[in-house]
């Protein structure tokens, strides 16, 4: 952060002046000597001071995670060789967090030279390490480690096996679905939901005929977890065509299913869910949840989005409800967001104006 506020324009600033006043006062000849003299320098310099630079950022891997986070943004903006070489012997070391945030930082990179180092850490004996392994290739779409990671598809760890599904969605490339049919069936809810969403992406037409029956018949059933599980699912294939499908399912009064579902709606940005959320909203338990799904979908569909929630506004008498759209219609721009904010500066209820 010091070399970024200070020492980078601090010495911009201090070379912009020397070359003005150089101009004025030196010849041609001489002003283009001068030059040269303070590109060699100023590389030379910027060599040094870099590596000293991005070894005191490689430095950060290990401290807290206000830190970790400035350093991930500024690696992930260093996109150069020694990056990635500096990166890639972070992978070598024992200390299992440095490793996870090197991983991080190479998914974000996504340099195809180190997929067979990111792979390495495949057969890590931690299974958040492969997790994050698994994450990074997916980042990568590193169709030539299909094959590496298929076996992680029947890993120990849960959280591995959902990783490898979730991974192969992402890269993805065609792959057998009866490698994916199996995790239908896991006892974990997250595994199930990234298989059947990673076979929408990589198996032939039978495997997606057969997720779209599985999700039918979840969306049917007497259970609320397959209730949830279908919204689930829904809300990561992340369209607008599955919204008259999560509508009924963001009204039930089971938790589990509405905030399922309210989830959902939130990662397909449908204008057409934003009246349910804004309902929503009213109870407590759903605010946060209803409320990020409303900014979501207005941020995505900027002019549907604000049409649909004056529309909802306008045929809405409860205070409280009239409250959280108007909080929402704050994120909004377009034409009647002023007029209608104005006309409730004289609502009688304070909690509108």
């Amino acid at each position: 952060a010091f070399v970024e506020g200070y020492i980078k324009p601090i010495s911009m600033g201090i070379a912009g002046v020397v070359l003005v006043i150089a101009a004025w006062k030196l010849p041609k000849e001489q002003l283009a000597t001068v030059s040269i003299v303070l590109s060699v320098a100023w590389f030379v310099l910027a060599r040094r001071v870099g590596a000293s630079y991005f070894n005191a950022l490689v430095g950060n891997l290990t401290q807290g995670s206000d830190v970790r986070d400035m350093t991930a943004r500024q690696l992930s903006q260093m996109k150069d060789e020694q990056t990635t070489t500096v990166l890639l012997r972070q992978l070598e070391v024992e200390d299992e967090e440095a490793v996870i945030f090197a991983l991080e930082i190479i998914g974000r990179i996504r340099p195809h030279h180190a997929r067979q180092a990111v792979e390495a850490k495949l057969r890590h004996p931690s299974e958040t390490v492969r997790e994050a392994a698994l994450n990074t290739l997916g980042r990568m779409e590193a169709k030539k480690s299909v094959e590496a990671l298929c076996p992680c598809l029947s890993d120990e760890s849960s959280k591995v096996r959902a990783a490898a599904a979730r991974a192969l969605g992402m890269i993805g490339e065609e792959v057998d679905e009866e490698r994916l049919t199996p995790l239908l069936l896991d006892p974990v809810e997250e595994v199930r939901v990234e298989s059947m969403v990673a076979l929408t992406k990589t198996a032939s037409l039978d495997g997606i005929l057969l997720v779209a029956e599985r999700v039918r018949e979840m969306l049917k059933s007497d259970s609320t977890e397959d209730r949830s599980t279908a919204a689930h699912i829904l809300g990561r294939l992340k369209t607008r065509h599955f919204t008259p499908s999560l509508l009924p399912l963001a009204r039930e009064s089971d938790p589990r299913v509405r905030m399922a579902a309210l989830r959902a709606l939130g990662e397909a940005g449908d204008p057409r869910g934003l009246p349910v959320i804004l309902a929503a909203m009213e109870d407590r338990s759903y605010r946060y949840r209803a409320r990020k799904a409303a900014l979501n979908t207005v941020d995505r569909h900027k002019k549907a989005g604000t049409k649909a929630v004056i529309e909802a506004l306008k045929n809405e008498t409860l205070p409280s409800a009239q409250a959280r759209g108007l909080e929402i219609l704050g994120h909004c721009s377009g034409e009647g967001v002023l007029p209608l904010c104005l006309q409730y500066l004289h609502d009688t209820s304070a909690e509108v104006r």
